[in-house]
């Protein structure tokens, strides 16, 4: 299993991430990240995610989510 890299040498998501990220945004609205965070955690490799939020998850792991902001669009 791949580990996650440190803080300071992780690269920015994508805009293919950032689009997914919003999309969860939009869909959960003030709780997006917490219910993407439980996913990470209890479903790691769950099916119905989109694959540009597994790719992110497995690049730079549940904890980075926690200080992540959306940036403006």
């Amino acid at each position: 299993m791949a580990q996650a890299l440190a803080p300071s040498i992780r690269p920015l998501p994508d805009p293919a991430q950032i689009a997914a990220l919003r999309a969860l945004r939009d869909q959960f609205g003030r709780d997006w990240k917490a219910h993407l965070l439980a996913d990470w955690i209890t479903q790691p490799d769950n099916p119905h995610q989109s694959p540009d939020l597994c790719r992110l998850r497995r690049s730079h792991g549940p904890s980075w989510l926690l200080d992540y902001t959306l940036p403006d669009r």
